[in-house]
């Protein structure tokens, strides 16, 4: 029996388990299976999701991933991933953009998506695609006076690019695993803002800190989705 206590998360993927593991390699780990970050009994939802995670979180949080470990074994084929999609894209909209646009000066658009309908269904994204495309169009305009070097401009950048994408993604019919994909344009915003705006970490830390706690909270719940 595997201590999970002992096992330390460590970003990347590792080519033998004396390298270190990731949570997706642990989930390997403790499921018998052979060494891999793409275990076949983890959801591919939750495995595109879990992957990026790992990787986003800073050392301290990423060991909060330990418990969620046997919780994912045989969730593969559970018939919850179009749930789980839709909570991914929910969080992209009403917390992470929101949350974004919000430090950015864009107060009554964060309103406005952090107050739309929870997004569960083919209807509730039909409802908010227009909320979004608005939205998207006046970050858009407000490009033309941003040189992103303040974390205010930073902060933009994140809530335009994933008002952007979401409302990209709201247009889409398939309402499947392939949703997962949009994970790897949310983490890659969140190591654009750590990369790019050095001089402005003491703004856009706290931004950081609560977007990272909300998105642990996200993957616990899409492990067994209501």
């Amino acid at each position: 029996m595997i201590d999970l206590a002992a096992v330390t998360l460590t970003p990347g993927d590792h080519s033998t388990r004396k390298d270190g593991v990731c949570l997706l390699e642990a989930v390997a780990w403790i499921a018998g299976e052979p060494h891999s970050d793409e275990p076949r009994c983890v959801s591919p939802v939750l495995t595109t999701y879990g992957r990026q995670l790992n990787d986003a979180l800073p050392d301290d949080k990423r060991q909060l991933l330990r418990p969620l470990i046997p919780l994912m074994i045989g969730t593969a084929g559970d018939g919850r991933d179009e749930a789980r999609s839709y909570l991914a894209l929910d969080w992209l909209i009403r917390t992470y953009t929101a949350e974004w646009l919000s430090v950015a000066g864009f107060a009554l658009q964060a309103a406005a998506l952090r107050g739309m309908s929870e997004i569960r269904s083919v209807e509730a994204v039909r409802t908010a695609a227009p909320v979004i495309q608005a939205i998207s169009h006046i970050t858009e305009v407000a490009a033309l006076n941003t040189m992103e070097e303040t974390a205010r401009d930073v902060a933009w950048y994140a809530g335009y690019a994933t008002a952007s994408s979401a409302w990209e993604v709201a247009q889409g019919a398939a309402w499947n695993a392939a949703l997962a994909v949009v994970w790897d344009a949310v983490w890659e915003f969140m190591h654009a803002v750590e990369r790019t705006a050095k001089h402005a970490q003491a703004e856009l830390e706290p931004v950081l800190d609560r977007l990272q706690d909300s998105a642990i909270s996200l993957y616990q719940g899409m492990i067994m989705p209501i």
